[in-house]
């Protein structure tokens, strides 16, 4: 055998060794990542803080009896306390210089940064939660990302599968999950698709939108069954397709 088809063999086998390493290394790491993808996105919804803003008038007994509620929830998973003067010297740190000298006064606010556990980070629950919050005399405001906490999910190809065990989890991790029934996908009606939801605001919205933004009732004093409430469209599904 002559050096030269000696040297192609070689290059030969070391490509396919480096294709084949390759092509594991990537099958590994998606593995990997498909394997862990719930607990990254359980340790990211679990470090969206809801933050609470007091009144300079709360008294010491006030934040300690709320403190106290906070402890005994069993869907927040930890808060943090910080008075006005540690988030003035954070923020004076930040910036590059003290504004409280230069005010005459500070004018931040003690708060308290509520961390929830990942299963209660869902919007209709934050929603309550704010409200409750919103309520007591001795809070000034309460503060959150909420486009955070909103999460629409593209269930389109995954009609049918399970997480766990459970056919329904789709919403549980969002709040509007999509399906798409094009001729594609594995269930179809040949065109359109649905929207999934548990909360009863977003699905009433829906169904306004896909009926010209008519809405259907029947009620003793009104003789019209039909209301014409916003704009809409027709994106209800043929017969012939359902």
């Amino acid at each position: 055998m002559s050096s030269s088809s000696s040297n192609r063999i070689f290059s030969n086998y070391f490509l396919v060794v480096i294709s084949i390493s390759t092509v594991l290394f990537f099958l590994s790491s998606f593995v990997f990542f498909v394997l862990n993808s719930n607990k990254i996105v359980d340790d990211f919804k679990e470090k969206i803080p809801v933050v609470v803003f007091f009144k300079d008038e709360a008294s010491k007994i006030e934040l300690s009896q709320f403190e106290k509620k906070l402890s005994i929830d069993d869907g927040i998973k930890e808060f943090v306390y910080t008075s006005k003067d540690d988030a003035a010297v954070k923020f004076s740190s930040e910036i590059g210089e003290n504004f409280v000298e230069y005010l005459g006064y500070n004018p931040l606010l003690n708060s308290i940064d509520i961390y929830f556990y990942a299963n209660k980070v869902e919007s209709s629950y934050i929603n309550d939660v704010v409200k409750i919050f919103e309520k007591e005399d001795f809070v000034y405001e309460v503060s959150y990302d909420a486009p955070l906490i909103f999460l629409i999910n593209d269930n389109c190809h995954a009609i049918g599968s399970k997480l766990d065990g459970d056919i329904g989890y789709a919403v549980k991790y969002a709040d509007i999950v999509c399906h798409s029934y094009h001729a594609v996908k594995n269930f179809t009606t040949g065109e359109g698709g649905a929207i999934l939801t548990n909360n009863s605001s977003y699905s009433k919205r829906a169904k306004l939108l896909r009926n010209h933004g008519i809405e259907s009732f029947l009620t003793k004093t009104n003789i019209n069954p039909k209301s014409m409430l916003d704009l809409g469209y027709n994106y209800r599904l043929p017969d012939i397709l359902c």
